[in-house]
C-alpha cells in the first residue's frame, strides 16, 4: 500500500501544496481507510484471525476472497510491520496483544 505516493498524485493533479482536512477526507474515503488508518480490508483481517484463531495464508485469503499474494504483499505486510499480527510457522497467522486489544477496541 503506498499511501504516500498516492497521497502525492493527489497533491499534483489538485495543484495542491498543503493537505487540508477536506483532502485528507477525500483521499481516505478513495482509498477506503478507516479513521484509524488501517484499510478496510486490513481491519477484516484483523477481525478475521480475531474469530477464526491461528490461520494458514491459504485459508486467510480464501476467508477474505482474496489472492494468497493480495493478502500478503497488499495488505498482511502492513500489520505484520506495525505489529497487529505475527507468523508462527507452520500453523500460520495470528494476532498480537497489539491485535488483540485493536480490534477489541474498533469492532464495528
Amino acid at each position: 500500500f503506498q499511501l504516500g505516493k498516492f497521497v502525492n498524485q493527489y497533491a499534483n493533479r489538485n495543484n495542491l501544496k498543503e493537505i487540508t482536512e477536506n483532502h485528507w477526507e477525500e483521499i481516505k474515503n478513495k482509498l477506503n481507510l478507516r479513521q484509524d488508518g488501517l484499510s478496510n480490508i486490513e481491519h477484516n483481517i484483523l477481525k478475521y484471525l480475531k474469530v477464526n484463531g491461528q490461520s494458514t495464508l491459504s485459508k486467510l485469503s480464501g476467508g477474505l476472497q482474496l489472492s494468497p499474494n493480495a493478502t500478503r504483499i497488499g495488505f498482511e505486510s502492513y500489520l505484520l510491520a506495525n505489529g497487529y499480527i505475527e507468523i508462527i510457522a507452520p500453523r500460520g497467522r495470528k494476532l498480537t496483544g497489539k491485535g488483540f486489544n485493536y480490534i477489541n477496541d474498533n469492532l464495528d
